[in-house]
Parts: structure tokens; sequence; C-alpha cells
């Protein structure tokens, strides 16, 4: 009867869920069919899933508007949040999460508005003008049109 109840809770999730289920050594692992679940990020033109990670010694994040956010997760979702790394041709983030933006902008006015979040450095922005950045955002849901 346990392995008939089993057989049919895994019928159950394949079906109706449209999942894949595998049992191992007493582990259940459950895993979307179909590649990513559908969210604001995947799929949109502007957004491209992090990659890679980023070295602290090597890149960095910043608050693009000091006086709204200093950290990570305020810059995240006032839409502040933007990462840069040496010549930054790569979609990466300093943790490997995250999506960054397509296309890369230059940073100005960094003295002004700037603050550094993370990497090597955390503080007020000194010199950067001109350092190619891109836009970055932490969760699959909080990507947006720029």
């Amino acid at each position: 009867m346990r392995k008939f109840a089993i057989s049919t809770f895994f019928l159950f999730l394949t079906f109706i869920l449209n999942v894949s289920v595998s049992a191992n050594q007493n582990k259940v692992v459950v895993i979307p069919m179909g590649g990513d679940s559908p969210t604001k990020c995947s799929g949109h033109p502007q957004w491209k899933r992090v990659e890679c990670t980023i070295p602290p010694s090597f890149g960095w994040e910043w608050s693009s508007h000091k006086s709204l956010s200093t950290t990570r997760e305020s810059a995240n979702r006032h839409r502040v949040l933007w990462v840069g790394h040496l010549n930054n041709t790569s979609y990466c983030s300093l943790d490997g999460i995250g999506w960054v933006s397509r296309d890369v902008s230059a940073m100005s006015d960094c003295s002004t508005n700037w603050y550094h979040i993370g990497g090597s450095f955390t503080g007020n922005c000194y010199g950067w003008d001109g350092e190619p950045v891109r836009r970055l955002v932490l969760g699959s849901h909080d990507c947006y049109n720029y």
C-alpha cells in the first residue's frame, strides 16, 4: 500500500505540477520540466541571468543614488544597483547571483551620486567616471524596463 501511495504522489507531481520526480537513497528530487518557470526576468530582452562570480578584489557593486541607498538590498529595491569589473564584458556579479543588464553604461557623476556597496571597497565613489557598469537585480522578479 505504501509503494502505491508514493507512486501515486509521484504521478500527481509529474502530471499536475509539470515536474520530474526521482527517488534515490531515500531522497526525493523535484525538477521543473521545460526549464525555468516564467518570471519577470526570464525572457526579458534587456536582462540576462548572471553567469559567473567576480572575485571581490576585481569587481564592485554600486548604488547610483547614495542619498537613497547604501545597501545592496535597498539599492536593488530602488533600482539603483549596478555591478562593474575589469572591462565589464561578461555577465557577472560578486556572488554569482542575480540578473544583469545586457547593455553596458558608462558611470557618470561618481563623486556626487555613487556609493561603493561591495567588492574591494565600501564607501563613497571617487574618480570612476567612465567606468563600464551594468545594472544588477537580485531576484528573478526584479527586472524592469530601463
